[in-house]
């Protein structure tokens, strides 16, 4: 995915978690983002985190996804020293 600090938030409306997602922009990368973004706002699936929005900014943006308790998962793999399974 697109590198960037992700934070935890709350959705006013709902009051439910979000994680928003930071991530500085450039004209290299611009055309991607808006690639990604496509991308995500079309896909549903269980194993992908839903977008529910992108705030886009000159120097940043700001991405909104639903959040997801249990920790992080590049620490999870590190930790399990393997894959996951299709059932995971």
């Amino acid at each position: 995915g697109m590198e960037g600090v992700v934070y935890l938030g709350f959705e006013l409306s709902t009051g439910n978690c979000v994680a928003v997602k930071r991530t500085p922009t450039d004209r290299m990368n611009l055309q991607r983002m808006e690639r990604v973004v496509a991308l995500l706002e079309k896909t549903e699936h269980p194993s992908i985190v839903k977008l529910h929005c992108v705030e886009r900014g000159k120097a940043e943006w700001l991405w909104v996804f639903e959040f997801i308790d249990g920790g992080d998962l590049r620490e999870f793999l590190r930790v399990r020293k393997g894959r996951l399974s299709e059932e995971e």
